[in-house]
């Protein structure tokens, strides 16, 4: 279902490793993952967060593309107490596919998705060494079958982007 072909994805995610390793850069690193969402996963809408408990409220959506103010102010409101299933992906470490309407979404973000048209949801936590540090949100606006091939690219990705964030973080902290 990947309209590029699979030389194509894969030249996608090794230019995106390049860069992710040579990167401090998150702001354009982050660009280049919603850029990428839209090629890859055929997005219609992608939000990326980072997670930080220290905050309290721990995601804050640092980037995204077609999300409106509305929905990126409700997922950054959320509680670090919530059991949503953005919260439920990041702390497993799984990723999660769901239809909008699915229970695990929070009512008010379900009723939100609703009203933008979001239909299908895909939730990739980034996690490095097994600490979450944010997660990809990956929206379809219409029914969006994704295939196990499919998921664990995303899998991939999310790994990538959580080796740049750590790679960051760890620089930054020397620094």
């Amino acid at each position: 279902r990947v309209v590029r072909g699979a030389d194509q994805v894969a030249f996608l995610l090794r230019r995106l490793a390049a860069e992710l390793s040579s990167t401090q850069d998150l702001a354009a690193l982050f660009d280049e993952v919603l850029e990428d969402s839209v090629q890859i996963f055929h997005a219609d809408r992608v939000a990326v967060g980072l997670w930080n408990v220290e905050r309290g409220q721990p995601l804050e959506i640092v980037a995204s593309r077609n999300i409106p103010d509305e929905a990126v102010a409700a997922l950054q409101e959320m509680s670090p107490e919530a059991d949503t299933a953005g919260y439920r992906a990041l702390r497993s470490g799984t990723i999660r596919v769901l239809g909008a309407t699915h229970p695990d979404i929070e009512p008010r973000l379900r009723k939100l998705y609703r009203r933008i048209g979001i239909v299908t949801a895909c939730i990739v936590p980034i996690v490095f060494r097994g600490e979450p540090l944010g997660l990809i949100a990956l929206y379809h606006d219409r029914p969006y079958d994704w295939a196990p091939d499919e998921v664990s690219l995303a899998r991939s990705f999310g790994d990538s982007i959580a080796t740049a964030v750590g790679y960051a973080r760890l620089v930054e902290s020397v620094q």
